[in-house]
């Protein structure tokens, strides 16, 4: 029996977004509406098609979250550098917990904020620490590949979501019996409630000083200044940046399908491999949401061995583009895009 308290505990540790979620049922799909207490029960049950996504960031001006997550996918690795992250954030003296995903393969690393604080401000706190604890931040990924990264992505996603936007979603933890906080020999706590509660005591101050650091270099990304996205500049370098900025970027957007690469996607996406693939979102995600309806086009007719894109996930990898582009302050060069044929 799921009581009110373990329902009120779940929703003040990791629901910070209440006007919507998603369910998987059987893929995820956006519910814009309110996540009630007995849809929470269902989750927490594992009812069938009430598997819960959280949404971990509020839309502009505010652009908090109440959490930051580290995802380590399905990989040889991925039990090692979550533990790696978990020793170095407990050293400093915060309080993470690791949950076994879904999959039981992969690890989610957990840190909780007392009160909602910038999402660029968690992500760089989250960010430091992989750099500081050794672990890979780029480099290939993918469930399944024994790469030398099993980080996949950060919760939240991006620093900021437009204003209509929702972000990426994160499965909620304890559906049922699967997704449980666990101890580094992935044996799930006998009391997983009193393991919350003690998160709930332990939880991160808002005015931490780690969430006032700049965020580091690593991996050959350069430091961004507390996770904000860089400024225009009027250098022929960085004219991107100007385009980003000016006015009519819907305009600009519609003169994109002219390029060749653009062109030769829609008509048929899979001639490229999905590193040119996503070269090609990377460089339309300069131009933020004016970009993701071409870069749905440009994407709708690519196919893996087994599945087809869906719009959905094409918008995450679109802004997870943005995101990149924030810490490398550079889109993909034309001769990225050469070297990858």
């Amino acid at each position: 029996m799921i009581t009110q308290n373990e329902i009120d505990l779940v929703r003040e540790l990791f629901i910070h977004r209440n006007d919507a979620h998603y369910r998987k049922y059987p893929t995820w799909q956006l519910s814009k509406n309110a996540l009630t207490d007995r849809m929470l029960e269902l989750h927490l049950k594992g009812t069938s098609g009430f598997r819960i996504g959280t949404l971990s960031t509020q839309p502009p001006p505010d652009n908090t979250c109440r959490f930051v997550a580290a995802d380590f996918d399905d990989n040889t690795l991925a039990h090692k550098q979550a533990w790696q992250l978990y020793d170095h954030l407990e050293k400093i003296g915060l309080h993470p917990l690791v949950e076994l995903s879904h999959s039981g393969k992969g690890y989610h690393v957990w840190l909780f904020f007392e009160e909602p604080v910038l999402a660029s401000k968690a992500r760089t706190l989250m960010w430091n620490a992989l750099v500081r604890a050794g672990i890979p931040i780029s480099g290939n990924t993918g469930k399944g590949k024994n790469t030398g990264r099993a980080l996949d992505k950060l919760f939240p996603a991006q620093d900021t979501i437009t204003a209509n936007g929702y972000g990426n979603q994160i499965g909620l933890p304890l559906y049922g019996s699967k997704c449980q906080f666990v101890d580094r020999h992935d044996n799930p706590f006998p009391d997983q409630w009193a393991v919350l509660e003690e998160a709930l005591k332990n939880r991160t101050p808002a005015n931490h000083t780690l969430l006032e650091e700049d965020r580091e270099e690593g991996e050959g990304v350069p430091a961004i200044q507390k996770g904000s996205a860089p400024s225009p500049t009027t250098s022929d370098t960085n004219s991107w940046l100007r385009q980003m900025e000016l006015p009519g970027n819907a305009q600009n957007v519609t003169r994109l399908r002219g390029c060749e690469m653009i062109k030769a996607g829609i008509e048929d996406a899979n001639q490229f491999k999905e590193p040119a693939w996503h070269a090609g979102i990377t460089n339309l995600a300069v131009f933020r949401k004016d970009g993701l309806p071409l870069a749905q086009e440009f994407s709708k007719g690519y196919l893996t061995e087994d599945y087809q894109y869906k719009p959905e996930e094409t918008e995450q990898k679109f802004y997870r583009s943005v995101d990149a582009i924030q810490q490398a302050q550079s889109p993909v060069s034309c001769k990225t895009l050469a070297a990858l044929g």
